[in-house]
């Protein structure tokens, strides 16, 4: 593919902004997480602007999503929802990227340790992060947020997941069911 010399000097300089953010990236999301993620786990610069694509297609093409929101109290419940997602994606190949670096650094990733230490990684990227099954039918977002709780007067902590995709929501949605229809 012929690119001209402006859009040669553009993908140079996005090259150039992930070589320099990747090593700080991986060292401080590996002190994090029990997965550790390499260089190699980066989705390769020529493939990004599909992948990204895909990400922009698959949100507009799903508006529907299911939000679960829970205060620090409560984070046993919390855990024990988005626990079922381990389960069921164990061994899957999945794509990750956080709020803060989404136009530039999407890795390929196993999910089981991401979502156990999603409380570690959020304390560091607390605007949020993505996972998203290799097909982009279905994605989570973690994030923390700082609200105005019911009839609380002051604002407080909470965890929230953002589910997209059928497939998902109802695996989640089944676990949320269970634990407050009791």
């Amino acid at each position: 593919m012929e690119f001209d010399k402006e859009e040669r000097i553009k993908i140079l300089k996005h090259k150039n902004k992930i070589q320099n953010i990747l090593p700080d990236f991986i060292d401080s999301f590996n002190e994090l997480s029990r997965e550790k993620i390499k260089d190699t786990d980066l989705i390769n610069i020529d493939e990004m602007p599909g992948i990204i694509s895909k990400i922009r297609d698959f949100h507009s093409k799903n508006p529907s999503n299911l939000c679960i929101c829970y205060p620090y109290e409560y984070q046993d419940k919390f855990l024990k929802i988005i626990s079922v997602l381990n389960e069921n994606l164990k061994n899957k190949n999945l794509y990750f990227t956080t709020s803060r670096f989404y136009n530039d650094l999407i890795f390929k990733i196993k999910t089981k340790s991401v979502i156990n230490d999603h409380d570690k990684i959020l304390k560091v990227y607390s605007d949020g992060f993505y996972i998203y099954d290799s097909k982009f039918s279905n994605g989570i977002k973690f994030q923390t947020d700082e609200e105005h709780w019911f009839d609380k007067t002051k604002n407080i902590w909470t965890n929230e997941i953002k589910i997209w995709g059928h497939q998902w929501i109802d695996i989640i949605y089944k676990e949320y069911k269970s634990l407050i229809f009791k």
